[in-house]
């Protein structure tokens, strides 16, 4: 007889959110405004990460010219962020809740995306 596998875990180390739609904080962007890309993924960061501190840094400027930056920059971030929410996982799954809570960005024309995200202990 085949062996069911156990249940799904649901947290650890490793474990990434997945957001319903109707959950996902970029789903709160107001019809009609134009909300600069950094405004949007604040928004979205504070809501889901409850930061001590949040930076994005756009350095699109600094990319003019090459894959993925466009007229009008908005494609090239740095986000440096401390959260308690990263307390107990990995670099790589701090990072991977980060892409997923930023996928419609990413959607939308974000290109390139520099994480640094720490707990309160490690921000010294």
């Amino acid at each position: 007889m085949a062996r069911m596998p156990g249940p799904r875990k649901l947290s650890g180390p490793d474990f990434v959110p997945r957001l319903v739609d109707n959950q996902h904080p970029a789903r709160y962007k107001p019809k009609g405004t134009n909300m600069k890309r950094s405004d949007r993924i604040r928004r979205v960061l504070n809501h889901a990460l409850k930061p001590e501190k949040l930076d994005i840094i756009d350095e699109s400027s600094r990319h003019a010219g090459h894959s993925g930056a466009r007229e009008g920059g908005e494609t090239h971030y740095r986000i440096e962020v401390v959260s308690a929410e990263f307390i107990d996982k990995t670099r790589v799954a701090r990072e991977r809740t980060i892409h997923a809570l930023l996928a419609d960005e990413f959607a939308d024309g974000l290109h390139a995306l520099s994480i640094k995200a720490r707990t309160p202990d490690e921000s010294g």
